[in-house]
């Protein structure tokens, strides 16, 4: 009987703590090579995960989660001057992220 109760008790623990992440997607890190802050990213043919703003000259990685297998239509990078970047066809299973520079526009 300890056995039985024992071994459910180890069942319930593995059930809570051994199950399998649930993935987030695919990384995708932003290179921000401007002088101007990243403010948002938005994406057709998918969602962000966990973005958070992207500091002048620095980089941060989140999640993309394409609608499709691995395509996501289109990407919008907006920065804090109200300019944006957008970025067509991007395959997130071959590409790691996108670098801005200064060829952006309002």
């Amino acid at each position: 009987m300890n056995r039985l109760v024992a071994s459910g008790l180890v069942a319930l623990t593995c059930a809570a703590f051994c199950a399998p992440a649930v993935a987030a997607g695919y990384p995708f890190t932003v290179e921000n090579y401007t002088r101007i802050d990243i403010t948002g990213v938005s994406v057709r043919g998918g969602k962000v995960v966990g973005f958070e703003r992207v500091m002048a000259l620095t980089h941060k990685t989140f999640s993309i989660e394409p609608d499709e297998k691995c395509l996501v239509k289109r990407i919008r990078i907006k920065l804090e001057n109200g300019a944006f970047v957008d970025r067509l066809n991007y395959n997130a299973c071959v590409e790691g992220g996108i670098g801005i520079t200064g060829g952006y526009r309002r």
